[in-house]
């Protein structure tokens, strides 16, 4: 969702929710969940379809998933253990990730206003408001999180020594292919939970994973042709979810 149509769904379902505590309060309507509940159902409700329009299978499968675990005695529901759906989110985004990749192909060139220039790149409508672009020589770590839905930031320095990375609950996709190295090696750490992050790596970088992985997995995709150096440790931890390093 862009900004405006953003803020007027949760406009709308914030003012929803008031309206039915009022009325529950006359006896109007009868409140048949708790307050706590409510609220909750109407966020992971409301990431759900920001995830259809962001296509992030995360933030989709993840969402349903506690949806199911608030509501599954007032829908009815059959009684699921938490760890098996928590599992199953985690298979279902792994396995549609890999069946329905997004394209990635991109051309950006980066102008002195740090302004993009796109060709070619069918994501930019979707990912909208959510990039970040760091295009900073004198930082020495990037930044990068992401919450309940999708975000893409791209790093362009020519002297990347280290990235601190955090998703939960949804796709996180950090392109590399403007970054360069001059030293022997850098640092991508990554702190990833119930969801994908997706790493785009230059070919010429040699990835070493020291990252700790509990139900979890990390990927590599297409062949890098390095020659030993720049080496790029990845590390963190990834628990109930997915790290997908793609070589551009």
């Amino acid at each position: 969702m862009n900004k405006n149509r953003n803020s007027i769904f949760w406009g709308l379902m914030l003012i929803a929710i008031a309206c039915y505590l009022i009325l529950s309060q006359f006896h109007i309507v009868t409140l048949a969940v708790s307050v706590t509940k409510l609220i909750l159902g109407v966020i992971f409700l409301g990431t759900a379809i920001n995830s259809i329009i962001e296509r992030s299978f995360g933030g989709l499968f993840f969402s349903l998933a506690f949806l199911w675990i608030i509501f599954d005695s007032v829908l009815g529901l059959p009684t699921v253990s938490t760890p098996v759906l928590l599992m199953v989110a985690t298979l279902l985004t792994i396995g549609f990730s890999l069946l329905f990749p997004k394209k990635h192909h991109i051309s950006g060139n980066f102008n002195e206003n740090k302004h993009v220039e796109w060709n070619d790149y069918d994501d930019y409508d979707k990912v909208g408001k959510h990039q970040t672009v760091f295009n900073n020589d004198t930082n020495d770590t990037f930044f990068g999180s992401n919450r309940f839905g999708a975000s893409a930031k791209y790093i362009n320095t020519g002297n990347f020594r280290k990235a601190e990375l955090d998703c939960s609950f949804g796709e996180l996709k950090v392109y590399f292919d403007s970054a360069n190295i001059i030293t022997d090696s850098a640092e991508i750490y990554v702190n990833q939970s119930f969801g994908c992050t997706q790493l785009f790596i230059p070919k010429e970088w040699q990835i070493v994973q020291k990252a700790s992985v509990f139900a979890g997995a990390i990927e590599e995709r297409n062949h890098n042709k390095s020659n030993g150096s720049p080496v790029v440790y990845l590390t963190g931890e990834i628990k109930f979810g997915s790290v997908i390093i793609t070589y551009v």
